[in-house]
């Protein structure tokens, strides 16, 4: 696994980013997507159908019923989000409008003061959604694996999910024997 690290100005974001990093080359890997009030996996459906061309349109529903669970479980961090960022736009309209129309310098430098303090405040918050996306990441895996076998009734595919879930591993676990090797004496010399 590798990360990157996002700058202050994307204060929308977490501050690191993981992302994969040795992946096996029979594995599909679908990155996560953040939208302004949703996070989805918008190739998990054609990730799940390349690996089992049967599944159609379960692949789809269970994309669909996966993603409303992780939405579900993140949705305060979003609202959170959004409130900031309507707080932030509002800060840089007084700003502008004390500017420049009332000419007051004062009041406009405390709304840039605010503007900074929202800024590291929704960093904050989208911080502590990385560190619980961390923590869910398990029991996601679990929640998956409970989908797939409810919804496709396949015990083959596997959906691994990444660090943080920045990223899926979809891919089919087939049984291989063992590698056959040198011969183990059975039973004990007498």
């Amino acid at each position: 696994m590798s990360s990157r690290t996002n700058i202050f100005f994307l204060f929308w974001l977490p501050s690191q980013a993981p992302q994969p990093f040795n992946v096996a080359p029979d594995h599909m890997v679908v990155p996560i997507s953040r939208h302004f009030l949703s996070l989805s996996y918008p190739t998990l459906s054609q990730a799940i159908q390349s690996v089992s061309p049967g599944a159609g349109e379960y692949a789809i529903r269970l994309t669909s019923q996966f993603e409303g669970d992780l939405n579900q479980q993140i949705k305060p961090y979003l609202i959170c989000r959004m409130l900031f960022l309507f707080m932030m736009f509002l800060c840089v309209l007084l700003a502008l409008l004390y500017t420049f129309v009332y000419g007051e310098m004062l009041v406009s430098i405390w709304d840039v003061v605010f503007l900074v303090i929202w800024m590291i405040v929704c960093r904050l918050v989208m911080n502590s959604m990385g560190y619980a996306l961390y923590e869910y990441a398990s029991l996601f895996r679990c929640r998956l694996a409970e989908m797939i076998r409810t919804m496709l009734g396949a015990q083959d595919i596997k959906i691994d999910t990444g660090v943080g879930m920045a990223w899926l591993e979809v891919y089919r676990d087939q049984y291989q024997p063992p590698v056959q090797g040198y011969g183990v004496p059975m039973g004990v010399a007498v």
